[in-house]
């Protein structure tokens, strides 16, 4: 390590002013490519309906109806006891918090689904899982193309029903599901 440093030194001593600068920006972006790799947020995936085994039925980003399911996934446990979870209306000239609700989870679920949830109206809609420190776990958007106006729509529910699980569970699920029958 020692050496590769002494070799560094001596390269920069040497270098020209558009290598040092081209050394520069190198540093910079992988930087930067390290903090967006570690701030990464899981996905949300809307859905016609949930199955089972928690996977989304006819994923799409789009719908001609109010009524959608979704699955949020996260790329690891989430770690705290709640969560803060708002949707968004983004109008033109920004978005429009329409709903947030802090939930109780437990800190080892890495997966959360709503089946049936109802939107209000035409629109296209954000939303948002976060930590109580405010990083965000997941996120997502769909537009919906209902021909239905926001006015004459239903609301939001006052409580969005939720459903998590563990990526253990899921994996006890699979094994069971695939061990072979006795005769």
């Amino acid at each position: 390590m020692l050496n590769c440093l002494a070799e560094f030194r001596t390269y920069w001593k040497c270098s020209s002013g558009l290598r040092r600068l081209t050394v520069c920006l190198c540093v910079v972006m992988a930087f930067l490519f390290c903090v967006q790799d570690v701030s990464a947020a899981g996905s949300i995936v809307f859905c016609r309906s949930v199955a089972s085994d928690y996977t989304p039925v006819e994923p799409a980003e789009e719908f001609s109806t109010t009524k959608t399911s979704w699955v949020a996934a996260f790329d690891e446990p989430c770690g705290v006891p709640q969560l803060i979870f708002s949707i968004y209306r983004r109008n033109d000239p920004g978005e429009e918090l329409l709903y947030r609700e802090e939930i109780a989870i437990r800190p080892e679920w890495n997966l959360f689904t709503v089946t049936d949830m109802e939107f209000p109206g035409d629109g296209t809609y954000i939303l948002a899982f976060n930590r109580p420190d405010g990083s965000t776990l997941a996120d997502g958007t769909v537009r919906i193309k209902a021909q239905l106006k926001p006015e004459d729509a239903p609301p939001l529910p006052e409580k969005i029903e939720m459903e998590g699980v563990t990526l253990e569970a899921l994996f006890n699920k699979f094994k069971m599901s695939a061990q072979p029958v006795a005769e």
